[in-house]
């Protein structure tokens, strides 16, 4: 049996940190290095892997995201049957709903990462990727736009939110529960796919939005600022 081809993009991020020589991790790791701290990965597809970028999550801005979504576009027009993207966990919740804005192909685009790092005793990330490419191989993952796959579980790019900041469980999907779960390798899914907003265009320009958030007892002080 032909397996499916799935690409493979890594940013950085937890999944692929290691220690430095000041006792800290830093994104080290390649996207190679991913792939093979998986067993068996290579028995669900054949694989191709590059390392886009190698940074912290909070690094990320969105002309790194228009290089990821330019990137993962040119391995769908080359043959691949879904992409996955690794990433740091800080603004994962983001940045997935950023691609799902302009993911036009049917192929799945998926986002997984980790919230331990590999040295880490029950580091998560390979149990993670290995996740996210069978929902990127599987056929049933089609049409659904862009996905996070963490703790065996698929959620929506819309809906997904982190939170927690240690827990392998961090991400959650409020007002609807994840899409799906991956359970002994094969998915078992929750929600039917629905229908979806047509992609965005490219941005001719990036405005600026300013958020603010609002507490009790708030008077308004940093509106003037925004302004």
């Amino acid at each position: 049996m032909k397996l499916p081809h799935i690409a493979i993009g890594a940013l950085g991020g937890t999944i692929c940190m290691t220690a430095d020589d000041g006792g800290g991790v830093v994104p080290q790791l390649s996207a190679d290095d991913l792939v093979a701290a998986v067993p068996g990965l290579a028995e669900h597809a054949t694989l191709h892997s590059e390392t886009l970028l190698q940074v912290p999550s909070s690094a990320l801005d969105f002309a790194n995201m228009h290089q990821v979504l330019g990137w993962a576009r040119q391995q769908i027009e080359q043959g691949a049957q879904g992409v996955v993207i690794t990433q740091g966990t800080d603004t994962l919740e983001e940045t997935a709903f950023f691609l799902d804005l302009y993911w036009q192909h049917p192929q799945p685009l998926v986002l997984t990462g980790a919230m331990r790092s590999p040295q880490m005793a029950g580091a998560d990330g390979p149990a993670n990727l290995l996740a996210a490419v069978l929902t990127a191989a599987s056929a049933t993952a089609r049409r659904r736009g862009v996905l996070v796959v963490m703790n065996d579980l698929v959620h929506a790019a819309r809906r997904v939110r982190k939170e927690h900041t240690l827990a392998v469980d961090a991400f959650v999907s409020p007002n609807g529960g994840p899409l799906a779960a991956v359970v002994e390798q094969q998915l078992r899914w929750f929600h039917p796919v629905g229908d979806r907003a047509a992609a965005l265009p490219a941005p001719t320009t990036e405005p600026r939005v300013a958020m603010l958030e609002t507490c009790l007892g708030d008077r308004g002080e940093l509106l003037p600022a925004v302004v």
